[in-house]
């Protein structure tokens, strides 16, 4: 799977942000519109519910974080 430039600093962007618990973190709505959203389903976990909503990395996720 071809990641583009976007995903992978956004990916990073996740990984830095600050953990809530469990690997989640927060993000604006508009953050999740434009970053998050496009973000192929293997690597984030997205609870779309909450308030803020949360994303955490997956396994895969956090792979290409740590090559990248």
């Amino acid at each position: 799977m071809p990641l583009s430039d976007q995903d992978r600093g956004t990916l990073r962007l996740i990984e830095r942000s600050p953990d809530r618990g469990d690997g989640w973190r927060t993000c604006t709505d508009k953050l999740f519109e434009v970053l998050i959203r496009p973000l192929p389903s293997e690597l984030v976990e997205i609870d779309e519910e909450s308030v803020p909503k949360r994303v955490r990395l997956t396994e895969a996720g956090e792979a290409v974080v740590t090559w990248v």
